[in-house]
């Protein structure tokens, strides 16, 4: 082929060389895209690690507010008791 035609093996080669380039072109766009969708995931996964740590630690504050507020009615309910027995 080369022999009978040289200009049509050049064009073929030519052709195959721009394919193989944009082939490159559109796998490192998807890398890139690939790329930063991971970063967004990692992103996304820290935000939700530090709600989940702000979450656990105000329900420990509503509990204990919660129970300082039982203490608190208990404590007023005996001081009503002993002001009713004097």
């Amino acid at each position: 082929l080369q022999v009978a035609n040289p200009d049509l093996t050049q064009a073929v080669s030519l052709v195959v060389e721009r394919e193989k380039h944009k082939a490159e072109i559109k796998d490192r766009k998807v890398l890139e895209i690939l790329q930063s969708k991971d970063y967004k995931i990692q992103e996304l996964e820290q935000k939700v690690t530090g709600q989940q740590q702000e979450i656990s630690s105000l329900v420990q504050r509503t509990t204990a507010v919660g129970e300082d507020s039982a203490l608190t009615k208990e404590l007023t309910t005996l001081r009503e008791q002993l002001v009713n027995k004097n």
